[in-house]
This record gives C-alpha cells, structure tokens and sequence, in this order.
C-alpha cells in the first residue's frame, strides 16, 4: 500500500541494493565453480606428475636390470675365455714337459723339475689370458665385470702358486705381471659411448 508520493531517491536507492544484491549473488555463485575449477586443474597436474615420475622410475629398473644382466654376462664371457687359454696353456705344457713314465702321482715333484724357459712362456701366456679375458668382460659389460674377472683370476692364480713348489723367480714374475695384464685388459676394453648416445643423455638431462 502506497502511503505517498516516491521520490526519485528512493527509486535509485532500490535499484541500486538491487544490482548490488545481484552482484553479490553472482560472486557468490562464480567463486565456487573458478575454485573447483583450478583444484581440478590442479589434481590433473599432480596426476601428470605421478605419472611422469612413475614411468622414470619403471625406466630405471628395467635400466638397472638390463645393467646387471649384461654384466653377468660379461662375467662368465671373460671367465669362459680364461678357461680355455688356460685349457690351451696347460696342453702346452704337458706336450713340452710331459709327465715321466715313473710318475707316481707327486705333482710338486713334476713342477719343480720345470725348465726354466717353459715357466718364462707361461708367464707371457698367463699375461696374455689375464688381458683377454679381463678385456672381453670390459667390452661386453663395463669397468665392473673386467674387475670381477680379475679378482676371479687372482683368486685361482694365488691359489696355483701357494699349492705348487713353483721356482721363486716364476713367482716373483707372476705376481708382477697379472695386475699389470688385468690393468691393461680394463683400460682397453673399456666401453666409450657413441657420440648418439651422449647427446641423448644430456638432452634428458
């Protein structure tokens, strides 16, 4: 019920509680939808994270797997080469210096009577079968396996001299050369990655 005349003030007055009421409303209803918005930008973001991190990290097991498994591999190359040289270098000296047909079964007897020049051609073989095979286990699985394969190797030639009356000089000259051979084997065989390889790395860096 209308008691007087409305003046234009309270005409303006009205419309503007109404646009301010409409405003507030509409406020009121955006913030909600931009913040669920941006928390479902965000959940995506962490999501594309998760993802990105849980494939790097598959990456590098498999990685690492593939890693040990070439060096086993390695491994038992370089041993399996060494075996065979040392196969051959014993056939040699048993056709050079065979056993007498008195033999009763004394191997340290046998080694000691030894010529002088057979152990000198056996250090170089023994040289020689270090080399090659701490050089193959280098090339085909890294630094790791060429020392693996050394360290094996060391193991059965301390093992030779310490159960053998071998001559002191073949010793001295033994002990001398296969760390010399075993260094020369690493160093050589060691793997250089391609040029390819290398930018690859550094562009996932």
């Amino acid at each position: 019920m209308v008691r007087g005349p409305i003046s234009p003030m309270t005409i303006l007055a009205a419309d503007s509680d109404c646009a301010s009421s409409a405003t507030t409303s509409a406020i009121t209803t955006t913030l909600p939808l931009s913040g669920a918005r941006a928390t479902s930008a965000q959940y995506t973001r962490i999501q594309v994270g998760v993802a990105l991190l849980s494939a790097r990290v598959q990456v590098r097991e498999r990685s690492s797997m593939k890693s040990v498994g070439r060096t086993l591999l390695a491994v038992v190359a370089g041993m399996a080469l060494a075996f065979a040289l040392v196969v051959a270098v014993e056939w040699f000296s048993s056709v050079v210096h065979p056993l007498p047909a008195d033999f009763n079964g004394n191997m340290g007897e046998h080694v000691r009577r030894y010529p002088h020049w057979i152990l000198g051609v056996v250090v170089l073989a023994w040289g020689a079968t270090s080399t090659a095979a701490t050089w193959v286990a280098s090339r085909v699985g890294g630094r790791l396996a060429g020392i693996i394969v050394a360290l094996l190797l060391a193991w059965a030639l301390i093992f030779n001299l310490t159960m053998l009356p071998y001559a002191t000089w073949f010793k001295i000259a033994m002990f001398s050369a296969f760390p010399i051979a075993c260094l020369l084997g690493i160093w050589y065989g060691r793997r250089v990655p391609s040029p390819a390889a290398a930018d690859g790395r550094l562009a996932r860096h």
